[in-house]
């Protein structure tokens, strides 16, 4: 099972409500897409799962300049 996978398991069994992680997929081309997922669950009164609430965000720039950063640190030690 894929981290995504797993994570949506813990929120839909009431293990939590929210969730953030960071994930890479490949595009049909080959390229790779660096994502955000935020995902919430929204509960009946009863306590279970009615909908899930999903974001996805795109931080392939922001893991450029991380990159970038970390790689100056490196050369500067």
């Amino acid at each position: 099972m894929s981290n995504l996978g797993a994570s949506l398991e813990l929120p839909r069994i009431g293990y939590c409500d929210h969730f953030t992680l960071e994930k890479r997929y490949v595009c049909k081309d080959g390229t790779a897409l660096n994502c955000q997922v935020d995902m919430s669950v929204l509960r009946s009164n009863e306590g279970n799962p009615i909908h899930f609430i999903s974001q996805i965000l795109d931080i392939s720039e922001r893991k450029k300049y991380e990159s970038s950063v970390n790689e100056a640190q490196r050369m500067s030690e």
